[in-house]
């Protein structure tokens, strides 16, 4: 993880600090890789909101 970090990342790498560094390393690693589908779901289920409330508005006119 790159600074700056969030409060929730603060809290990760105090957590990930205790344990030894490879193991560290692993769980970082699979942490940023679930935060990151986690982003593109939020993305998606964004943009299909947007995508419905267009329709929705389009439908009105």
């Amino acid at each position: 993880m790159e600074a700056p970090y969030t409060v929730a990342e603060e809290h990760i790498l105090r957590q990930l600090h205790v344990l030894e560094p490879k193991t560290a390393e692993i769980f970082q690693h699979e942490i940023q890789v679930l935060a990151l589908e986690q982003r593109d779901a939020a993305f998606h289920t964004g943009v299909r909101f947007g995508a419905q409330l267009m329709a929705q508005l389009l439908d009105e006119f």
